[in-house]
């Protein structure tokens, strides 16, 4: 039967079976890559030394991590780690990604840097912004045909330009700091958030629940907070679920092209020294990062308006 619903024990275990099949398909990929070159490192394996994870998980014995202090061509230090075994060092297994990230690796990447919290700072801030001004932007439009005729058009228009084709007006707007890259992710969200909720303004909200307010004696404003909000806001909170998608592209975009620090400079350096390894562990962050803000959402969304229902996981 099409939309019955299934037990929550069930819709664990298949989202359990649809991760160990994509880790599956990944161990398939990089144990053919290694197949065809055993000294490639675009695809990396899971452990140290072992370039044939299906054959039942050929561990090299290694000795202790060696460490060594140095210095990228950017001025970071880092400690590079390094594990040797029978005259190879092997620097291209997953599990040297997360250690290079814990201790510092050879592509001045660490813990202790300001990485990884400059780039969930710039989200943040960005998501924030741009969502701030789409819902009112997008309320007013719903709420006022003149502000619909006036802005629409312009945010149609916005909407079509790709926010990583105006970095340099975003350069020559905010310079290279912090507003830059905030204006990007903001700006970038904010056309397709601010139309989104002017469309549930205008199609979630009955005409018959403002012609009530009105002969009560409600204002335009009371109107608004008491009416129009309550009943588009798990709308509001659904379509800024959508676009932590996008604002994690147009964030890491940016700062791969102009970026001193952050997740996306820590990548571009990865990718000068061939540490894919360290570029896929990244790529998993990211991946958790955009699960679990996805996830507080949509709790949020059933906490602070439980009449919505379960129909919008």
């Amino acid at each position: 039967m099409i939309g019955k619903p299934i037990g929550q024990s069930t819709r664990i275990a298949l989202g359990i079976i649809s991760f160990l099949v994509l880790i599956g398909l990944y161990t398939l990929i990089s144990y053919r890559a290694y197949q065809k070159n055993p000294n490639q490192k675009s695809v990396p394996g899971w452990v140290r030394g072992d370039r044939s994870f299906l054959l039942g998980f050929k561990k090299a014995a290694t000795p202790l991590p060696t460490f060594s202090r140095g210095q990228t061509d950017e001025g970071d230090s880092f400690i590079e780690f390094s594990t040797r075994e029978a005259g190879w060092i092997y620097q291209d297994a997953l599990w040297d990604g997360v250690i290079s990230l814990l201790f510092g690796g050879p592509s001045g990447l660490s813990l202790d840097t300001n990485g990884v919290p400059s780039s969930l700072l710039r989200f943040t801030l960005g998501i924030v912004a741009g969502s701030f001004l789409a819902v009112i932007v997008g309320i007013a439009m719903g709420c006022y045909p003149w502000i619909e005729a006036c802005l629409k058009p312009p945010i149609s228009f916005l909407a079509s330009i790709p926010p990583t084709a105006m970095m340099v007006v975003y350069m020559l707007l905010f310079g290279l700091e912090m507003k830059m890259f905030v204006a990007v992710v903001g700006i970038g969200i904010f056309p397709t958030l601010a139309h989104s909720i002017y469309q549930a303004v205008k199609n979630d909200v009955p005409e018959s629940a403002i012609y009530k307010s009105y002969t009560l004696g409600a204002s335009k404003m009371e109107i608004i907070w008491e009416v129009v909000i309550p009943q588009i806001l798990p709308r509001i909170i659904d379509a800024i679920r959508l676009q932590v998608g996008p604002a994690m592209i147009f964030l890491i975009a940016v700062e791969l092209g102009l970026g001193s620090e952050g997740i996306g400079y820590r990548l571009r350096n990865a990718r000068r020294g061939n540490y894919y390894n360290v570029i896929f562990i990244y790529l998993i962050m990211l991946g958790v990062f955009g699960m679990t803000i996805d996830w507080l959402l949509s709790r949020f969304r059933r906490w602070i308006c439980p009449w919505f229902g379960e129909s919008s996981k």
